[in-house]
């Protein structure tokens, strides 16, 4: 099995420019799914943590 990169990166363009609506879900999702996982990030500053993900997320798929 290859991996897509046109449908990675065509996805990606989609939400790009949306990175606080998708961290925000992201991390609701996580802590609602998994909500063990919650004192791991006791003392996270959420916001530069989700700036962070997205970051890492656009140095992966770009």
């Amino acid at each position: 099995m290859s991996l897509k990169t046109d449908l990675l990166e065509s996805s990606f363009a989609q939400i790009r420019d949306r990175s606080t609506e998708f961290t925000d879900y992201f991390y609701n999702t996580l802590f609602t799914n998994y909500p063990q996982v919650q004192p791991l990030f006791a003392n996270t500053h959420m916001q530069s943590q989700a700036k962070k993900l997205f970051a890492s997320l656009v140095l992966s798929i770009t």
